[in-house]
């Protein structure tokens, strides 16, 4: 682990953790914290981590995030249509990407996902 996130309303109290999170890392371990890389935020601004913005009350996908699953499922759709991918495929590829989108709020792009062009309404190749 390199990375680790302290929240916290009190700003005085977040430079004490901060302190003694050094003191540990330091003392313990024998590993310092890398000057410029410890910072402070407030929550309103969120934190970007694993693809994703989080805030206090939302998480949001970054936007390439986004527009990469789009072109990937558009993708996987196309070599589909073309008889390059069978039916067993697309749907387990379509329901990952799906599942991965259940867990968070990203309805605008799950909308757009949702469009007859992703999700064939029709009978799939027999």
């Amino acid at each position: 682990m390199d990375d680790f996130v302290v929240f916290d309303n009190d700003k005085d109290h977040l430079k004490q953790v901060r302190l003694a999170a050094d003191h540990f890392l330091q003392h313990e371990l024998g590993l310092h914290l890398k000057p410029g890389a410890t910072f402070f935020n407030s929550a309103q601004n969120g934190l970007s981590f694993l693809g994703k913005r989080i805030f206090p009350a939302a998480v949001r996908l970054h936007n390439h995030n986004g527009r990469r699953i789009t072109r990937r499922l558009r993708h996987r759709e196309r070599q589909w249509q073309n008889g390059n991918l069978g039916d067993e495929d697309f749907l387990a590829s379509v329901n990952s990407y799906w599942a991965l989108l259940s867990w968070y709020p990203f309805m605008g792009l799950r909308r757009r996902l949702n469009q007859p062009s992703i999700v064939p309404k029709t009978n799939l190749h027999s």
